[in-house]
């Protein structure tokens, strides 16, 4: 469900830029390079945020999150 959660909002973060930039004119294909670059770098940023949080639960030293932590974060970085 994480996994499904992250990929959904991040998916749509890059498409609302990607049609804010068609919308002020741009073509499609400069319009894919700006929202990557700019909304891009953000779901990059925001992934690799959760994954650390994420993984953090193998501080925990409980087992049957270790297993978790390990299986949402590859899933976050799947996504």
């Amino acid at each position: 469900m994480i996994g499904l959660g992250v990929g959904i909002d991040y998916a749509l973060f890059i498409v609302t830029r990607y049609r804010q930039e068609l919308h002020r004119g741009h073509e499609p294909e400069q319009a894919v390079m700006i929202a990557l670059t700019t909304a891009g770098r953000a779901v990059m940023l925001a992934g690799a945020t959760v994954i650390v949080s994420l993984l953090g639960m193998l501080l925990m030293g409980l087992s049957f999150l270790q297993g978790l932590a390990l299986g949402a974060s590859l899933t976050v970085l799947v996504s």
